[in-house]
Order: structure tokens, then sequence, then C-alpha cells
């Protein structure tokens, strides 16, 4: 007599890893804004490119497929371009009350 086959009770449900998106971690997208709105040329491109360099090698130390660390590296850029955008406008709207 043939038993019909069960599924493992014991095996565990395949698993996935969930990052903290880099678009949320506010300190660090502050931090790359203030450091771009005082840096220049080259010097801005050497540090753009570093830090996306390194968050991106982070991440995939960490397990995190490459193609969406790329996705994480994009959604932190706009995070960082929103902050310098409105960091700008603030300073525009402080100098013109003062003046």
């Amino acid at each position: 007599m043939e038993l019909p086959l069960q599924a493992d009770q014991h095996a565990q449900p395949p698993c996935s890893l969930n990052f903290f998106p880099l678009m949320h971690r506010k300190d660090l997208v502050h931090q790359a804004a203030r450091a771009l709105d005082r840096l220049n040329g080259a010097s801005a491109d050497r540090y753009w490119i570093s830090l996306c360099r390194s968050l991106g090698a982070e991440l995939t130390s960490l397990g995190c497929p490459h193609e969406r660390a790329g996705g994480e590296i994009l959604a932190f850029q706009e995070a960082v371009l929103t902050a310098l955008v409105a960091m700008n406008r603030d300073n525009r709207s402080s100098a013109i009350m003062q003046a």
C-alpha cells in the first residue's frame, strides 16, 4: 500500500530580506544634501559617486540583489535632490525676509 505524499510540516517557508529604504534614512539624506550644497564641480562629483558606490556596496554585501540596490540608490538620489531643493527654497525665503 502506497501512502500519499505529504508536505513536510517542518519545512521553512522561503525567506526574504527587507532592507530599510535608503530614501527614508533622513539623516543620511540631509547630510548628503548639505555636503552637496557646499561642494562644487569635481569635488561634488567625487563625493556623490563615492557615496552612491559605498551605499550600493553596503546593500549588496547585506544580500540585496544588484537590481534592487540600484533602485534603492535611484530613490535615494531623488530624496537628496528633493532635500536640496527644499534647503535652497528655505534659504531664499530667509534671505528675502531679512532684506
